[in-house]
């Protein structure tokens, strides 16, 4: 080998060298700028997901505490990984900055003396209500109703009656209630109204459409729903609670489950007869979840796009 070819090979050499050198230090800050990505979102995640059975909220352990009111902290949604769903209909059901109409009808006082007065279910109404309208949903409450005033007033609310048949349009309205016997109950219904009272396809109204159903439900049949006369019912508290706190990160139906392990947590730890079990169930169509975006409506979008 010459000289000249020597000093070109040795040439050719180090510029391989320096190239590899370059490429390991690239791919190295991508690994860490990956890394610090992936950290952010686990972070975030696991600090957004913390979703404890514990909770100071739900009765207090002295009679003179003042905890009958929950005015609890909004939490807003920032993940970004859970914004990234707003608009994703397939995942999620859509959302408008009204996010729906919460009918609740609570019924705390009977006519016949069988029955006693429901006392906490007024503080019930309250922190419920209060925590819908910060959630920006409408909220329209009844008292004291009898069967048909019931009746009339859920035939009034269109949400519920469909003709039963998929429309294909894929937004929900939300309608949580209190039942009005000895149970209480949320529960989210289909947003495709067919009629109002007095149309002619009025009779369509009187079928229930049970596709995209969310429900929550107090206690199973033999189960009794405890309720404090002060500081109301320990499924509503337990309810209130997790809205307040993780409605920002998690859908719905992971919430309802969350209030299922946390009132029969506590009705063991108190020893609170045969305890209470909460009962939730779904017909949430397309496999998609119930997510509220508290206080996000998505992205602006530019003037020209």
């Amino acid at each position: 080998m010459s000289k000249d070819d020597l000093e070109n090979f040795k040439r050719t050499v180090s510029e391989m060298l320096a190239r590899g050198q370059q490429e390991k230090r690239d791919l190295s800050v991508e690994d860490d700028n990956q890394s610090d990505k992936r950290t952010e979102e686990v972070t975030a995640d696991d600090d957004l997901s913390d979703l404890s059975d514990e909770d100071e909220y739900l009765y207090p352990d002295e009679e003179g505490k003042q905890m009958k009111l929950m005015r609890l902290k909004l939490e807003r949604t920032t993940s970004l990984k859970i914004k990234k769903l707003f608009s994703n209909t397939d995942k999620v059901f859509s959302m408008t900055r009204k996010r729906g109409r919460a009918l609740i009808i609570n019924n705390m006082n009977f006519d016949e003396k069988s029955f006693e007065c429901r006392k906490g279910s007024d503080i019930d109404v309250e922190n419920i209500s209060v925590m819908l309208r910060a959630f920006k949903f409408d909220v329209v409450t009844h008292t004291d109703l009898k069967a048909e005033g019931i009746l009339s007033t859920i035939k009034d609310e269109p949400v519920y009656f469909t003709a039963g048949e998929d429309v294909g349009d894929r937004d929900i309205g939300s309608v949580p209630e209190a039942e009005p016997a000895q149970k209480e109950g949320v529960g989210t219904g289909s947003s495709h109204p067919v009629g109002v009272p007095g149309d002619k396809k009025a009779e369509a109204m009187t079928r229930l459409n049970y596709d995209d159903l969310l429900v929550v439900k107090s206690s199973m049949e033999s189960f009794t729903s405890k309720r404090h006369r002060v500081y109301g019912s320990l499924m509503i508290r337990a309810l209130v609670s997790s809205m307040y706190k993780h409605a920002c990160h998690h859908d719905l139906y992971t919430l309802f489950k969350q209030v299922q392990t946390k009132v029969r947590k506590l009705c063991l730890k108190k020893k609170l007869d045969s305890g209470q079990l909460v009962v939730a169930w779904d017909t949430l169509t397309h496999m998609r979840k119930l997510y509220l975006f508290l206080g996000f409506n998505g992205y602006k979008r530019d003037d020209n796009s």
